[in-house]
């Protein structure tokens, strides 16, 4: 990262401190991706790569893995907030404070470097990280797919996972006081590669816990609400975030892996149905067993996609009710607008559930991998319909976030998370129409 003095000192002098910064983390993402994917792409030509995922070590996705790099990675993370900070980290950071150094070439960590932001400025920045999640990916495929797979028969594991954790550390000199911290995340990461022999763990883990950690301090300054890393508070919230990420990322492993074995299920079926009518089926889903749905031409639940929509449309109306008569006329006058906002916003998970139970008992026909295709519809639908209507209304962008506002009470966030979840939860705990094609 020391390519930001190049331009940051620029920056500062020219812009002020808050739109500075958000160019600084702009310019430095675009460069850094660009870089990294060149670097990549050059190196696999240079190597011949006929297989990319063999020559990275790019397993498939190790969930036990990165549950043991996370936890080490809380362990760490306490190790750093209970004994590092205050007794090796702090003290380094006031003596070079002490000597004149500026707060960029000490590191005084992402809790102190970030500054007020206004809304608009917090809400582009926050969309930006989420883009480019993926930026350590390349990363990763680096410094452990190549770099210490490359080496490690060489000089052996375990020396190879200490050196891979020197070159990184030193490819992140971007503060003084960091050096010894960032030296600890790389044996980390060099670790569970060496114990793991995947790249996976550590490209979920190393991004997710990167970007929590600037949106635990960015996102919140759309409300107004400033959370320090290095806090109680805000170290519960970064592992919030990154708990509550995997756990999405295993559930919906899962629930994908529980498909996997349906197509050779399918094939025994019409195989069995040659057997016994003598010749295969002709004609239109002639060849798809009874009890399969038919799928469309990217492999989706066709009906169930267009059933999907239109009770997504019936809900957009009870929700249109819910807001302009029961929130606004009802609510609103007798408790005020927040106690409103949380009853209407209950009310909507609550029969967002009811509607999505009537779904799958009226479609009958699906499989595991449907429903999660259901939740991505409804939520992008509802998504669209927000910023797209506000936008032709002309709707202020700080008038739509005030919603998102969870520090505060508020409870949309959790509504769209009902919307991506509703059809998984109900289609495989209650099973409605009695055909659930899953395997659980």
């Amino acid at each position: 990262m020391l390519h930001g003095e190049l331009y940051q000192p620029y920056l500062y002098r020219v812009f002020s401190e808050s739109k500075a910064y958000v160019l600084g983390i702009v310019i430095g993402f675009l460069s850094l991706a660009v870089f990294m994917t060149a670097f990549l792409f050059f190196l696999t030509r240079k190597e011949r790569v006929t297989d990319w995922r063999a020559f990275f070590k790019v397993e498939r996705l190790d969930i036990r893995g990165i549950w043991l790099c996370f936890g080490l990675g809380v362990l760490l993370q306490t190790l750093n907030a209970a004994f590092l900070w205050n007794f090796v980290l702090k003290p380094v950071r006031d003596f070079l404070s002490s000597l004149g150094l500026s707060g960029s070439a000490i590191g005084l960590g992402t809790g102190g470097t970030v500054p007020a932001l206004a809304p608009n400025q917090a809400i582009l920045l926050t969309v930006f990280l989420l883009v480019f999640w993926w930026l350590e990916v390349p990363e990763e495929l680096f410094f452990r797919g190549y770099l210490q797979n490359k080496f490690q028969s060489i000089v052996g594991k375990n020396t190879t996972a200490v050196i891979s954790a020197i070159v990184w550390d030193l490819a992140h000199l971007w503060g003084l006081v960091n050096i010894l911290e960032r030296f600890l995340y790389g044996l980390l990461y060099g670790f569970i590669f060496r114990l793991r022999q995947n790249t996976t763990p550590t490209m979920i883990v190393h991004p997710i816990g990167n970007r929590s950690l600037l949106l635990a301090v960015i996102a919140p300054q759309i409300w107004g609400v400033t959370i320090s890393p290095t806090s109680p508070s805000g170290i519960l919230l970064l592992l919030g975030i990154n708990a509550a990420l995997i756990v999405l990322i295993t559930a919906i492993w899962r629930f994908l892996r529980s498909d996997r074995g349906q197509p050779n299920r399918r094939k025994d079926t019409e195989k069995t149905d040659v057997a016994r009518n003598g010749s295969e089926s002709t004609g239109t889903g002639q060849g798809t067993p009874p009890c399969l749905p038919i799928r469309g031409r990217w492999g989706v639940n066709s009906y169930l996609m267009k059933t999907a929509t239109q009770f997504w449309l019936i809900e957009i109306l009870i929700s249109g009710f819910n807001f302009f008569v029961l929130m606004n006329l009802v609510y609103e006058p007798r408790w005020g607008n927040l106690i409103a906002h949380q009853i209407g916003m209950s009310t909507r998970i609550a029969y967002i559930f009811v509607i999505a139970f009537f779904l799958l008992r009226t479609v009958k026909k699906y499989e595991t991998r449907d429903l999660f295709h259901v939740g991505i519809l409804w939520l992008g639908l509802t998504l669209l319909f927000e910023w797209g209507g506000s936008f032709i209304i002309r709707r202020p962008v700080e008038e739509i976030v005030i919603g998102w506002n969870i520090f505060a009470g508020y409870m949309w966030p959790y509504v769209l998370l009902t919307y991506f979840s509703a059809n998984l939860i109900v289609g495989t705990v209650l099973h409605p129409g009695k055909k659930r094609m899953g395997v659980m």
